[in-house]
This record gives structure tokens, C-alpha cells and sequence, in this order.
């Protein structure tokens, strides 16, 4: 076979090797540093820790958050905001609670249209 039909192999070799850890020859892995999400860009660590940013008041009447309870409960968006202005009506601003309960309110109406094909 003439030598330019001949595939050369060395650089899929170098590629593949490439994508292989470090350690596997022998060499320490370089440490990453953390993308910080566009949401802390700017903010402090102190703010990053404060519990009022992560685990306000409002958020955690019993031994369970509400995001958390969504999240097990994989609702939808829709339902998910139902349950979160109700179980949060008027614990943040207690003279918002009607507003909160007629969010609830919007939000189940739109999950209902969605299934019926109606705007409620």
C-alpha cells in the first residue's frame, strides 16, 4: 500500500490523550476554580452565607422549605407557585396575605386553563 493512502493515527492519538486525567501518568490534577453563578457575581461572602438570603423566616415554618417540598413533589411551575404563595401567605408582609392568596389564586387558574385549553 503507497504510504499516502496510509491513515495517520497521531493525532487522533494526541487528542484522545488529551481528554484523559493527568493523574492517569502520573501528574497531580489541577484544581479548579469554582464559576461563580451570574446570581453572586458581585455580592460578598457574608451575603453568600446569610441566612436571611438562603433560609429566610417566612421560608421555613416546619421542618420542611417549600422549595424543597416542590422540588420532592417534581410539580409543575405553575403548581409549584399554588403551594408557595400559600404556604407563605402574609408571613413576610402579614397585610399582603389576601395578595398572596389571590397570586395562588392566578397561578392555579393558569394551570387549569393550560389543561383545558381556556383562559380563566
Amino acid at each position: 500500500m503507497p504510504l499516502s493512502d496510509e491513515v495517520d493515527t497521531s493525532q487522533q492519538t494526541d487528542e484522545i490523550v488529551a481528554t484523559l486525567p493527568p493523574s492517569l501518568f502520573g501528574y497531580a490534577e489541577p484544581e479548579e476554580s469554582p464559576v461563580e453563578p451570574p446570581l453572586y457575581q458581585g455580592v460578598s461572602k457574608k451575603a453568600k452565607k446569610d441566612p436571611q438570603v438562603h433560609h429566610p423566616n417566612h421560608y421555613n415554618m416546619g421542618k420542611t422549605e417549600v422549595w424543597d417540598f416542590i422540588l420532592e413533589q417534581d410539580l409543575p411551575y405553575c403548581l409549584g407557585n399554588v403551594v408557595k404563595y400559600i404556604a407563605r401567605a402574609g408571613k413576610k408582609h402579614p397585610n399582603m396575605y389576601l395578595e398572596d392568596l389571590l397570586k395562588a389564586q392566578a397561578y392555579l387558574n393558569k394551570e387549569i386553563g393550560r389543561l383545558t385549553d381556556e383562559d380563566l
